[in-house]
């Protein structure tokens, strides 16, 4: 999301990918925006760039703290994590149906845990404790209802990360239906399975997670109307 981001030498902001002018070229009932874990690579986990200085990265994050990140970020002469967002949402705004002339519906999403810390560069301390106190902050700041934040972080598991052994699981063996009777607690069913398992992108159960709580985000807001929609992730 942060405007100017690189990755291994190359642009990789999202407003440099060719999914925005997909995005652009719509008109819109419904945005679902779900960013923020790609911006979580730091340079303590061999990203290039780092977002989250200091303790940050490496330590649990009260909501004080996370109201002063969103204070900083917010006042940096150079685009941050936050600011970008911001901006992102206002132009979001103006990519309304022009059937009808009216906004599009957003919907902002809390990002799902990281099971491992460094997972492709990836700071679990940002993902799991930084990030789930600060996407309300921002949803705020740009004017859209609490109602319309979306909390995958919970819905795949991530209030339960007491459950995943240190260094997430293991390829293969962890998988669920492994046989140690835990398969229906914790996050592991939502991202390991016999095919898969990298301890931050969901398996299949995960991504139907995330279908089932974003639909339910939707169906409880009485002005979506979800004739078009697009989710950005």
């Amino acid at each position: 999301m942060s405007k100017g981001g690189t990755d291994n030498g190359n642009q990789a902001d999202y407003w440099s990918r060719p999914k925005f002018q997909e995005l652009v070229k719509g008109g819109w009932d419904i945005i679902v925006v779900c960013m923020g874990t790609n911006d979580a690579k730091t340079v303590a986990t061999g990203a290039e760039a780092d977002n989250w200085p200091g303790g940050l990265r490496t330590k649990p994050v009260d909501a004080e703290s996370a109201e002063d990140v969103f204070r900083t970020q917010l006042c940096q002469s150079t685009p941050t994590f936050v600011s970008s967002y911001l901006d992102f949402l206002a132009f979001a705004r103006t990519l309304g149906n022009a059937r009808n002339g009216s906004e599009p519906a957003i919907f902002v999403c809390i990002p799902p845990p990281a099971l491992s810390d460094g997972a492709f560069g990836v700071s679990q301390s940002v993902v799991n404790s930084v990030l789930p106190k600060l996407m309300p902050l921002i949803a705020k700041g740009a004017g859209i209802s609490q109602t319309r934040v979306v909390d995958l972080f919970g819905a795949l598991g991530g209030r339960e990360m007491a459950m995943v052994p240190s260094g997430g699981y293991a390829l293969g063996g962890d998988a669920v239906g492994h046989g140690d009777g835990n398969d229906d607690v914790g996050p592991r069913r939502f991202f390991c399975d016999a095919e898969w398992n990298d301890n931050l992108h969901p398996c299949d159960a995960g991504f139907a997670a995330i279908a089932e709580a974003v639909g339910a985000a939707i169906k409880r807001d009485s002005t979506a109307n979800d004739s078009s929609a697009c989710l950005l992730q």
